[in-house]
């Protein structure tokens, strides 16, 4: 059996068995939209939805402008950096998730 709890309801629970419901849950069920029964209206509307956070055709508040990145050949300018070790690392502004390492050593 499934059961299930709703607290705001004056039917508290339906059972389900294997492929019968209960003579009570019917009601519950066409109550609550669960049936197969075709709706005339079915538009929804911001009044119809029962969540707190906002619309996502709107921006979200108190975050700041998104900064993305260029792909364009001339913003792409090789840094080099040299570490206290003496280690040279030269690196560029590239979008992605990945990083490649090269290394040149003297031979002694």
């Amino acid at each position: 059996k499934m059961l299930m709890q709703v607290p705001q309801s004056s039917l508290t629970t339906v059972a389900f068995t294997n492929s019968a419901v209960r003579r009570k849950s019917v009601c519950f069920l066409k109550k609550c939209s669960f049936s197969s029964q075709k709706t005339i209206n079915n538009k929804i509307t911001r009044k119809s939805i029962v969540t707190p956070f906002p619309p996502l055709t709107h921006p979200a508040p108190n975050l700041p402008k998104a900064v993305y990145a260029t792909a364009k050949e001339e913003h792409q300018v090789t840094k080099v950096t040299v570490l206290s070790n003496g280690l040279k690392v030269a690196s560029e502004n590239r979008f992605g998730q990945f990083c490649t390492v090269g290394g040149k050593f003297k031979k002694v």
